[in-house]
């Protein structure tokens, strides 16, 4: 019987949770603030309202992300100076240190995969999980 396709993207899918469950516990970080950290980039700032869509939480679930790491000091709210009801989210010093740290982490994963293929086997797995990801 032939392996299917979303067989071998479930395993694929299976192998990258675990790897991302052991970075995510070298941080003192939930599972919705390691993904929050990971989708803020060093210059965003961005509404509660974009917070929680970028994560896929519900408004009141992501202002209560919000409000635990801005306690833990992982990112900050600041009021806009042209809107004072409006408040943007930033990653805080801390919040970049861990994004960097787990940055390193993944770059160490990323190494053990390339170290494994040729520049052009590499260069063919990019592109056609590329293809897989357009394609779903």
């Amino acid at each position: 019987m032939k392996t299917l396709i979303t067989d071998l993207i479930h395993v694929l899918k299976e192998k990258c949770v675990i790897n991302d469950d052991m970075i995510r516990s070298k941080t003192p970080l939930s599972p919705s603030e390691y993904r929050a950290v990971l989708s803020l980039n060093p210059d965003d700032q961005i509404s509660s309202a974009s917070f929680s869509d970028r994560l896929g939480l519900s408004p009141s679930r992501g202002s209560r992300v919000i409000d635990k790491m801005v306690a833990n000091g992982f990112i900050r709210r600041d009021t806009l100076s042209n809107n004072r009801r409006a408040q943007v989210i930033s990653l805080a010093p801390e919040g970049l240190n861990l994004k960097k740290q787990i940055n390193q982490l993944m770059f160490d994963c990323e190494e053990k995969i390339k170290v494994q293929m040729t520049d052009s086997e590499y260069a063919n797995a990019e592109k056609s999980l590329k293809q897989l990801i357009s394609i779903l």
